[in-house]
């Protein structure tokens, strides 16, 4: 007979005035790394853009405010709410109990920003470069960088 185990963990709720607090020392601490790895602090070409959307296969992509992949981060907010409400969400999680949005929040936060942190390696940096037409593509400014984890963040809180 197949016995499904559901562990069930109260977590404390986590106060709005503590989410931001902690989101801002991870998002210091996250800009701090990318430049220590060598990623600079905005496009080469000197100037910050808005948007960057005439093509992806431009020296300047991945280093402005936004481009074409920003969207893909909204949507990774999206993403991240469904799976923080299913797996922690008061009454119907499957994991946890009672963490709440900003508990939620700085998982998904903790998970994006560890993305743009392996993004930005030269692992994948070289990776990239080898799969796609872009061989002038060092990695995302940390403008980029941080830009996409807050447009994470408007996809996580209009999903919720």
């Amino acid at each position: 007979m197949l016995h499904t185990i559901i562990l069930h963990v109260k977590f404390v709720r986590i106060s709005t005035g503590v989410s931001i607090g902690v989101s801002t020392a991870i998002l210091i601490v996250f800009a701090g790394l990318l430049y220590s790895m060598g990623q600079p602090l905005i496009c080469k070409c000197e100037y910050v853009k808005l948007w960057h959307g005439p093509t992806v296969l431009t020296s300047e992509n991945s280093q402005h405010i936004s481009d074409w992949y920003t969207f893909s981060h909204i949507i990774h907010g999206f993403v991240f709410y469904w799976l923080g409400w299913l797996l922690f969400g008061k009454q119907r999680g499957i994991i946890a109990q009672s963490l709440g949005v900003g508990g939620m929040f700085l998982l998904a936060l903790l998970a994006e920003t560890s993305w743009e942190l392996f993004e930005n390696t030269d692992f994948i940096i070289n990776r990239y470069r080898s799969v796609t037409i872009s061989y002038d593509y060092f990695g995302d400014s940390v403008l980029n960088s941080v830009s996409d984890v807050l447009f994470m963040a408007v996809g996580f809180f209009a999903a919720g």
